[in-house]
């Protein structure tokens, strides 16, 4: 249905009766079915449609939509001349979501015609527009017309290459990370996150130039602090800064110090004060726990009684409560990334295990965005799932026994593999209150993976981006805790025989934790 501003269509039934009225409505029906006609700018048919939808609450809506002239010209297919800025605070009222599911269809309609709009003010406006649609179909509007943003940027990065001095490459630095661009990025919604990491990664690349200097260096950063980032994100780019003005970073104009990857967890710091809090734990007087910390599910056979009371105590002090209260933003990052870089990693050198971590990650995105595939009709709990390319856990030979208790509320997926190109990976999926055994080497490196519900996958429909075809199967059910799990890579870097054991603990209130009281585990 055509969008017509409410204070036209008055206009255009005055002469037939009141719009706001049922009687005025019938006889405005009667007279346009009647005519059939078109007057030039609407049919009779798109009026009638109109009226016929017309509800009280709907009226409202149009008469919002009137305040903003802007929103109206918008609507009818034109550019606004200005930032949308919410100053009759519909964002925040009581009906917007019902106003945004009104707006959206008009609304992502018009947005879509401008797919190809080169200029970034035009575009810095129209991002501004976007909050007003549902949560969908701005993530669809967002990443349709970002695809301008990443072009040109894509152009400028490349001629960037090109750059034969520090002035030069000033000046393309200058537009890649120009107010507006900025702009657009900041008016991307969480779903869209990703996108504003990627952004951010490309931009911090050119720290790789040879020409880019501390002072160049410094310059960058600064921009990029104008971006609106979670909190773990501005920790990093300030860790950025702090390198830069230390020396260690970009000293020399010619070849950059390679630089270490920012890869900094949550499940890190608490793997740090496990650590910390295991020393302590074997210098002072354990506290006796409770019967209900040594109960049957809690027990692990290859623990002694007082290491059972040691990592039920030290899991007790470490529990950390998931707040349902952060910031909007996602905390999580579903991207990748190498080199100096916001993301939560960087690219494994495993061939198999990079792009199931990779599919990993898609999965969790579509989750979150709620792209769901057909969940509701799969078995729980199945456990005979193995990816191609992927040998089963019990076919390792290592010479360390480690013993793995799952004393989380999740079904757990092991991976086990050796960072190199052509690697072996292996994998294990144990239940709940399961204990597994593995035949691990120094050096192995470990993804646990937590979620409910471990199903054959089917690709949802409409989604864009999905996993290879070798993902064919998933977790249907995830939380924060399938991102806790994801985030951290651990290395068994000192194994200590009769020492190898490890319990993982979490649920939907407290964070995923993998206790190591023997410090056998380094994390990548």
């Amino acid at each position: 249905m055509k969008f017509i501003p409410l204070s036209e269509l008055k206009q255009l039934t005055a002469a037939y009766g009141n719009v706001l009225e049922e009687d005025g409505k019938m006889n405005i029906i009667e007279h346009y079915t009647a005519q059939q006609n078109d007057n030039g700018t609407y049919s009779s048919i798109e009026i009638v449609e109109l009226v016929r939808s017309l509800t009280a609450e709907k009226i409202v809506f149009y008469g919002w939509i009137d305040q903003n002239n802007d929103l109206v010209q918008l609507l009818k297919g034109k550019l606004p001349t200005k930032e949308f800025k919410d100053s009759y605070f519909w964002l925040e009222h009581s009906l917007f979501t019902n106003f945004s599911a009104f707006l959206t269809p008009f609304l992502v309609k018009t947005c879509l015609t401008f797919r190809d709009e080169q200029s970034l003010l035009h575009l810095e406006r129209l991002f501004s527009f976007l909050p007003l649609m549902r949560i969908d179909e701005r993530m669809v509007a967002e990443q349709e017309l970002f695809k301008n943003i990443d072009s040109l940027t894509k152009e400028l990065f490349v001629l960037s290459d090109k750059a034969r001095n520090e002035n030069e490459l000033l000046s393309l630095t200058e537009q890649i990370c120009s107010t507006e661009i900025i702009a657009v990025i900041n008016h991307l919604s969480r779903s869209s996150y990703h996108l504003k990491v990627g952004y951010i990664d490309k931009v911090l690349n050119l720290f790789d130039h040879p020409h880019c200097t501390p002072r160049l260096g410094y310059r960058i950063v600064t921009k990029l602090h104008a971006l609106d980032l979670n909190p773990e994100h501005q920790a990093k780019l300030k860790n950025i800064e702090a390198e830069l003005k230390s020396g260690q970073l970009l000293q020399g104009k010619i070849k950059p110090k390679r630089r270490v990857n920012y890869r900094q967890i949550v499940s890190l710091t608490v793997l740090v004060g496990l650590i910390f809090l295991a020393y302590t734990v074997f210098n002072t007087k354990t506290e006796v726990p409770n019967n209900d910390d040594l109960n049957t599910a809690s027990s692990f056979e290859k623990f002694t009684k007082e290491e059972r009371m040691q990592l039920d105590s030290l899991l007790r002090s470490t529990r950390g409560s998931i707040d349902e209260n952060q910031d909007d933003r996602d905390k999580y990052l579903w991207s990748q990334g190498n080199g100096t870089s916001l993301t939560l990693r960087s690219s494994l050198q495993n061939n198999r295990m990079e792009e199931l971590y990779a599919d990993w990650l898609i999965d969790g995105m579509l989750h979150e965005n709620g792209a769901y595939d057909s969940c509701g009709t799969a078995k729980n709990n199945a456990t005979k799932f193995l990816f191609p390319g992927v040998k089963n856990a019990s076919e390792l030979i290592g010479k360390e026994d480690v013993y793995i208790q799952n004393n989380s509320e999740y079904s757990v997926y092991v991976f086990i593999f050796d960072d190199y190109k052509n690697g072996m990976v292996y994998s294990q999926l144990f239940k709940k209150s399961e204990t597994i055994h593995l035949k691990l080497t120094t050096g192995n490196n470990l993804l646990f993976v937590a979620g409910k519900n471990m199903v054959k996958y089917t690709v949802p429909k409409n989604a864009s981006n999905v996993p290879s075809q070798r993902f064919d199967h998933h977790f249907c059910e995830v939380d924060d805790n399938f991102k806790e799990s994801l985030n951290t890579i651990y290395k068994l870097a000192k194994p200590k025989r009769g020492q190898n054991k490890l319990m993982l603990s979490g649920d939907s209130t407290n964070y995923f934790v993998v206790a190591d009281l023997y410090g056998i585990l380094e994390t990548n």
